[in-house]
């Protein structure tokens, strides 16, 4: 259970992150990528960095979803 708990305090910070909303406290977590040459401004880098978790976490969970409408519709056609 404990291994859960770590797991959802890891997203949360993730996210959080993505969102910008940084606490900045101890154990913040999640150092900031190292200068990409280039392209792109440094804030719209920093960005796609930090929402890149969310963005992964999305797409997982609408793969989860659109599965188990499949499986739904399987099991009853019509409802």
């Amino acid at each position: 259970m404990l291994k859960h708990y770590y797991r959802l305090v890891y997203w949360k910070r993730r996210v959080t992150w993505a969102l910008g909303l940084r606490s900045g406290g101890r154990g913040a977590g999640l150092r900031a990528h190292p200068r990409a040459s280039g392209r792109g401004s440094a804030r719209g880098r920093q960005w796609a960095y930090h929402a890149r978790p969310l963005l992964v976490f999305g797409v997982l969970v609408a793969i989860v979803v659109a599965l188990s409408a499949m499986v739904a519709w399987v099991d009853h056609p019509l409802g």
